[in-house]
């Protein structure tokens, strides 16, 4: 990417002291004038009738059954170097009367209790193959604690996400959700398969994991799924109260692997780096399925696992206005961010709710992947996610970075990407970072080339009151950023939302799509948090 800088240092007077401050604290209000539209990413890269429902319950194998009321406080992983001594161990012991939890024979691992008539190090000191003892650790869904800027989507994100019509979409491709259980919502009418892990699916009363297959297969007047022609296995892996553990989530990974799952979803984390789930993951990654997860919800400068692994896809959050949310855990592991923010949802009881976090924006990428793989299923994993990447839409700091990954995915981007020569240059938006030994602040613009060609010329015009600059750009790429920036004085009232912002970008020789070429914001620090109501 070709970097064009033009500094501005404004003259700062009567300032004493700089207050420590996180991204998260500031905040682009957008105005009405910035409305959603086509999107992508803008790496600088150096890529009706019911359909027949499954509704008898999976009879699960023995070696992945657990009942959801065993206490983790004491339990451990075993993992076995070979499979004869995984097969040993397990013999062994049943015939001591050792508590076997559950067990995982393609990645040799046990759940197992040590109680007090059974020492632990006794125990395994005659098994010379055990590679790895770890914790069971907790896995779950935590609830994001909203913003109270944040605008919700309200009705089905497709508008957002540029896609006009979804027929057929996901045709041919297998979707797993490993989460609370799916109900039969008449919103779901792709073909499920059910797969109970814990026990209670008869009587689920949690919307999240009904919630999260809407937002991939809806497919009803209220509520509208990225892809709603695929197929569903339902893996019941965490409680109504949204809790689980490593091993029931490692099983169903595993599970899902064997049973065709092409996509995973994965709408839950833990902190924990457990090696039984990495070993879950890479045991699908192996078998050609794509794994998506939800980044996390605690605010943290941290990505959860297994979003956090390398070769899955870490799917932050963003609000109607395309602000990044600050429940949304933030590093280097995020690819790309999707609606999270009030996205209209199934929920059982046949009722519908507005569901809100990173585990609501993993499924519409998930979506998004199953629409892009079923009408091309020739390319593979990586091309697919390249893809995907490729055609969001750039926000943030320019290029990739650890609060959008990638950029805000954009399906309409990704269908008019093979639709022929296309230009579109797209103002980008704005971003606010302090410049602590100048006590002051960064405020970068920046277009981007949205089209499939080169553009000649970009002409990027920022103003605001009294202030107005034009900046030309030459031989920008497709999906190339462009970008500049000014100091802003700390005391200016630039920060505190008193002035409009209005970003202009156009290119010559037309364009096919002309809502996107303006921007208008407002800078807004220190946004308040409230509970999630």
């Amino acid at each position: 990417m070709r970097i064009f800088y033009i500094s501005m240092i404004l003259i700062i007077s009567g300032y004493v002291g700089y207050r420590s401050m996180q991204p998260t604290d500031i905040e682009i209000e957008k105005s009405k004038l910035d409305k959603a539209s086509n999107k992508k990413w803008a790496k600088n890269k150096t890529i009706v009738a019911l359909p027949d429902k499954v509704d008898s319950r999976s009879k699960i194998p023995a070696s992945y059954t657990e009942d959801e009321e065993k206490i983790l406080r004491g339990e451990k992983l075993l993992r076995f170097k070979t499979a004869a001594e995984y097969e040993s161990f397990l013999r062994q012991a049943h015939a001591e009367g050792l508590k076997i939890n559950g067990s995982i024979k393609n990645l040799r691992v046990v759940r197992v209790v040590f109680d007090r008539s059974t020492r632990q190090s006794d125990f395994l000191a005659r098994f010379n193959d055990v590679e790895l003892v770890v914790e069971n650790d907790t896995v779950e869904t935590p609830e994001p604690v909203m913003q109270t800027s944040a605008v919700g989507f309200k009705s089905d994100p497709l508008n957002f996400l540029g896609v006009k019509s979804t027929e057929g979409w996901g045709k041919g491709v297998t979707v797993a959700v490993v989460d609370s259980g799916i109900v039969d919502h008449r919103a779901i009418q792709s073909k499920v398969k059910h797969f109970d892990l814990i026990g209670g699916a008869d009587g689920i009363t949690s919307h999240h994991g009904t919630a999260v297959a809407s937002l991939i297969a809806g497919d009803s007047n209220h509520i509208k799924g990225v892809s709603p022609a695929v197929s569903l296995l339902d893996f019941r892996a965490l409680s109504d109260d949204g809790q689980g553990n490593a091993f029931t989530v490692s099983s169903a990974i595993v599970m899902a692997a064997d049973q065709g799952a092409q996509i995973i979803n994965l709408s839950l984390g833990t902190q924990s780096d457990n090696p039984i789930l990495f070993d879950a993951v890479n045991y699908a990654l192996d078998k050609g399925v794509i794994l998506v997860a939800a980044v996390g919800n605690e605010g943290a400068g941290k990505v959860s696992y297994p979003a956090a692994y390398e070769g899955v896809v870490g799917v932050g959050a963003i609000d109607a206005l395309e602000n990044y949310q600050g429940f949304s855990n933030r590093g280097p592991e995020v690819d790309i961010v999707a609606p999270g923010v009030e996205v209209k949802a199934a929920s059982f009881n046949e009722s519908i709710i507005y569901f809100s976090g990173t585990s609501a924006a993993a499924p519409i990428v998930s979506g998004a992947l199953a629409y892009k793989k079923s009408v091309n299923p020739e390319m593979s994993n990586e091309e697919l996610i390249d893809f995907v990447k490729q055609s969001s839409n750039d926000a943030g700091p320019p290029g990739s970075d650890n609060y959008y990954g990638e950029g805000i995915l954009n399906v309409g981007r990704m269908e008019a990407s093979t639709a022929g020569v296309y230009k579109d240059i797209a103002a980008s938006g704005f971003f606010l970072e302090p410049v602590i030994d100048r006590n002051s602040y960064k405020l970068t613009f920046s277009a981007e080339n949205r089209g499939n060609t080169k553009l000649a010329s970009v002409v990027l015009s920022f103003s605001y009151p009294d202030f107005e600059k034009t900046y030309t750009f030459y031989d920008v790429e497709a999906s190339q950023t462009v970008y500049d920036y000014i100091e802003v004085p700390a005391d200016s009232r630039l920060l505190n939302g008193d002035y409009e912002l209005l970003l202009k970008a156009k290119t010559d020789g037309g364009e096919e799509i002309l809502n996107n070429n303006v921007k208008a914001a407002r800078i807004r620090l220190n946004p308040q948090s409230s509970a999630k109501q």
